[in-house]
């Protein structure tokens, strides 16, 4: 008797085990079929907006990107539930630029506060040209979930202001709003998944109940914390609170990105096989001068290669007859045969797994 509880407890483990595996191989595929698309969809934005010169026809751009990048972000969201649900996300380091980096995200809500007549207020308190050692990817993350909350449950005489500043070694950035503001005894439950201040908050105002439970939970991951500071009909302020170490990088005649032009000079192989994303590809290319030649999938990738040489190789992961990381295997196998130098290959995909990593 025992040994049948043993045998069907280890049964049970099993089958959660597989049934976990399968949601995530799930959430990861649902990923790359959703981002695939709507990467096409951010990426033509930016070409189109150089080439529209009428204001009403660019209000239209801007409405597109700005729901492009909110179904997006609320993708990121799900699947980064999972990543931390499975203790599966990890945090990446590296020396950033303060006003840089959180400038280009707060550049984004630069339309929606013209749509909404909004104040939008920037305030960079004495770390303009400071660098940080941090995941900026994941602060940016948790700045751009803050914002949209601002926005989006601020309705009237809309004011936001941005705070952000370096102090005793812990960089603090705060958003406030004069929204609808939450009650006392719920500010709490506002930092936990799929719960939002009043069920009539999700009907009026959308959103999944996910954005600032992830950014809580992000803030802790990187040792911080993230507070809120609210009052019924006056509005919020939330607060995020980061350790992070000053780095020795010199941070000045920092260039702004549209003062950047480009202009590149090599032979480009772009392996993919979705026609959106190849004459996307190409139109990004060409607008940094760049030619660049096209395959279908793994095989014809083979073959341009084995014709010409290249200076990069831009590779998708999921092709049909043969996929990105067999061509990759092949063409490291030509190089050694020949003795060639290696080409840089990129992996250039939607792909990207509940641990956050493709297989590149």
């Amino acid at each position: 008797m025992e040994f049948e509880k043993l045998n069907a407890q280890k049964l049970a483990k099993e089958k959660a085990v597989a049934s976990e595996k399968q949601k995530d191989e799930f959430l990861s595929s649902m990923s790359h079929e959703i981002r695939t698309p709507l990467n096409a969809i951010l990426g033509f934005i930016t070409p189109l907006r150089k080439r529209v010169d009428n204001k009403e026809a660019l209000e239209y751009i801007n409405t597109i990107d700005n729901s492009s990048r909110t179904l997006l972000n609320i993708i990121s969201d799900i699947l980064d539930f999972s990543k931390i649900k499975n203790n599966k996300l990890s945090v990446d380091k590296h020396s950033f630029n303060v006003y840089k980096e959180l400038n280009s995200t707060l550049k984004l809500f630069e339309p929606i506060a013209e749509q909404k007549g909004a104040k939008f207020e920037i305030v960079f308190d004495n770390i303009s040209d400071q660098h940080l050692i941090g995941d900026i990817l994941r602060i940016n993350q948790i700045v751009f979930n803050l914002l949209s909350n601002a926005f989006k449950f601020s309705v009237d005489d809309v004011k936001i202001t941005f705070i952000a500043k370096y102090i005793d070694n812990y960089l603090y950035i705060e958003v406030k709003d004069n929204g609808v503001g939450i009650e006392k005894s719920k500010q709490d439950t506002v930092f936990n998944a799929f719960e939002q201040a009043d069920r009539s908050t999700t009907r009026k105002f959308g959103g999944t109940g996910l954005g600032l439970s992830i950014s809580s939970k992000l803030a802790k991951i990187m040792g911080g914390d993230l507070s809120v500071i609210s009052e019924v009909g006056v509005g919020s302020s939330f607060i995020l609170k980061l350790p992070l170490e000053v780095s020795d990088k010199s941070s000045h005649n920092i260039l702004e990105e549209d003062e950047v032009e480009c202009h590149f000079d090599g032979e480009v192989l772009v392996v993919e096989d979705n026609k959106t994303n190849q004459v996307l590809i190409d139109v990004l290319l060409d607008d940094c001068s760049i030619e660049c030649d096209i395959a279908n999938d793994g095989i014809e990738a083979i073959e341009a290669f084995n014709k010409k040489s290249y200076d990069l190789i831009l590779m998708d992961e999921n092709m049909p007859r043969m996929n990105g990381l067999v061509a990759f295997s092949k063409i490291r196998d030509i190089e050694k045969e020949k003795g060639l130098d290696k080409t840089p290959i990129v992996a250039l995909t939607a792909d990207v797994g509940v641990d956050g990593k493709n297989n590149f």
